[in-house]
């Protein structure tokens, strides 16, 4: 079962995403999201805005999926692929939303 902490970043992440759709005039569910490490990121920042991340440790990936999921059943995503993909991660990677439509 997940933590408490891990279901507050989940809420808090949740909460960013609808305000930051809110302020820049499109649905919440035109959200792509992805599992990023440090240069994926980094390039999604150069070529997306308004943007998104939070940054997760590896074991609790699948859990903040899952949160996220619940909310977001409609949006696409490429993080559930990149999960049962990626091998076993030793430092923490980020979730990231971004609309597709909008570039910077």
């Amino acid at each position: 079962m997940a933590s408490k902490s891990l279901e507050l970043q989940a809420k808090n992440y949740l909460y960013e995403l609808n305000n930051t759709a809110n302020e820049y005039g499109f649905a919440a569910t035109d959200w792509r999201f992805s599992l990023a490490n440090a240069t994926e990121k980094k390039t999604i920042t150069n070529n997306y805005f308004p943007f998104v991340f939070v940054e997760v440790m590896p074991n609790d990936l699948f859990d903040f999926n899952e949160f996220i999921k619940v909310k977001y059943q409609e949006a696409q995503s490429d993080a559930d692929l990149k999960l049962i993909n990626k091998k076993i991660m030793l430092s923490p990677v980020y979730f990231c939303a971004y609309n597709p439509e909008r570039l910077s």
